[in-house]
């Protein structure tokens, strides 16, 4: 008897900022087909003036990852395999979830 392949699930992570407004994200999971299991969003996320001085150039990252990111994992009731972004700012995510983080690049 052959025995079943294990379920792959992809989480596709994505932030947008939407000038005056704040930042938006968006988490979608996948099954091994690329089927979606879950979605979840936030409402936008403006940082704050203490965390402009605080964060500095490191602002976007934090933005993304340990605010939108981390959150929009948390919240998930399936959880994926692995993250996958196209933004590199998603790769400080690595630090506070334990799941492989990968960033793909547009083909140059």
């Amino acid at each position: 008897m052959a025995q079943a392949a294990p379920k792959a699930q992809l989480g596709f992570l994505g932030v947008v900022n939407l000038a005056g407004t704040g930042f938006v994200g968006g988490l979608l999971v996948t099954n091994q087909l690329g089927r979606p299991l879950e979605f979840q969003c936030t409402t936008p996320v403006k940082p704050n003036r203490t965390q402009e001085i605080l964060y500095g150039p490191t602002l976007t990252s934090f933005v993304c990852a340990e605010l939108i990111g981390k959150t929009l994992f948390e919240r998930l009731q399936v959880k994926p395999q692995m993250i996958v972004s196209d933004q590199p700012e998603m790769l400080a995510l690595r630090s506070v979830i334990s799941l492989p983080v990968c960033l793909v690049l547009p083909k140059s």
